[in-house]
């Protein structure tokens, strides 16, 4: 039986190599946005809300208006900017 050269890891730290995790196949970026999670953006809805529930993540998100039910989709660039802060849990 044969011997393989060196045996390739299946595993690979993204902390050490953090350019590569977006050109990676299979790897995927640890996002700080869940679903379920409720966010506050810099602009009020015309509802005068500001509090919106995250129900869908990925190249863009779908929010949902906690005031109103009204239901948006950003762009995750647009959204990442707009978003003020996450609320605490106490909130």
């Amino acid at each position: 039986m044969k011997e393989s050269a060196e045996r390739i890891p299946t595993y690979i730290p993204t902390s050490d190599f953090p350019h590569l995790t977006s050109e990676m196949p299979g790897v995927k970026a640890v996002s700080k946005y869940e679903v379920g999670d409720i966010v506050r953006l810099k602009k009020l809805h015309p509802c005068g809300g500001d509090e919106w529930e995250i129900m869908r993540t990925g190249v863009d998100f779908r929010l949902r208006c906690r005031r109103c039910g009204r239901v948006m989709m950003l762009p995750r660039p647009k959204f990442e900017r707009s978003v003020r802060r996450k609320p605490d849990p106490a909130d």
